[in-house]
């Protein structure tokens, strides 16, 4: 089970763009707008209305921004779950989480959407969420080096949980900083 660095990384790059265009966006044509009002020379009421327009347009970029912020923290939260529970169980991962299954499958479905569990779906009739058996870790398990133990390790820099095997050193999958597996 991995998920995919390249698609996480993209969306943390479109959350950090979006916040930034929004909060320059809103506050700049929030401004302009107030300035507007308190103007009493500008009786020109379509030029208000584009720019509250495009303040509000401004708060919606931040707004998005949060949402795909809180989705990339639900995906370290779910990754590091799925990897102690190989399963993929949704009533599972709905239990350890404290929060309902019908949140935990839409927000495996946004995931799944925005390729962030590449050729992953969601078994909707054994409620679980099924991943593709090709990944290095499962090969590994399941060939001549059965005695390999994985750990569950978090990121001292990022938070990030990791999959890593006893003794060995990796990257964080989420910020790239190193990682032993003791």
């Amino acid at each position: 089970m991995e998920y995919s660095k390249k698609a996480y990384v993209i969306s943390k790059v479109i959350e950090v763009v979006q916040m930034i265009v929004g909060i320059v966006m809103s506050t700049l044509f929030g401004l302009v707008f107030i300035v507007g009002l308190v103007d009493n020379e500008k009786d020109d009421i379509s030029y208000q209305i584009i720019v509250l327009l495009i303040a509000v347009l401004g708060v919606m970029l931040i707004i998005f921004a949060r949402k795909r912020n809180k989705l990339l923290k639900n995906l370290k939260a779910y990754y590091a779950r799925l990897l102690t529970d190989q399963t993929g169980s949704i009533t599972s991962l709905a239990a350890s989480l404290h929060i309902s299954k019908e949140v935990v499958t839409a927000n495996l479905e946004k995931m799944i959407d925005k390729k962030l569990f590449p050729l992953a779906y969601i078994d909707e009739k054994e409620s679980r969420i099924v991943f593709p058996r090709s990944t290095i870790g499962d090969t590994i398990t399941k060939g001549n080096h059965s005695n390999l133990e994985y750990l569950a390790i978090t990121c001292k820099n990022c938070g990030g949980v990791n999959k890593v095997i006893k003794g060995r050193v990796i990257e964080c999958e989420f910020c790239g900083s190193v990682i032993q597996g003791d």
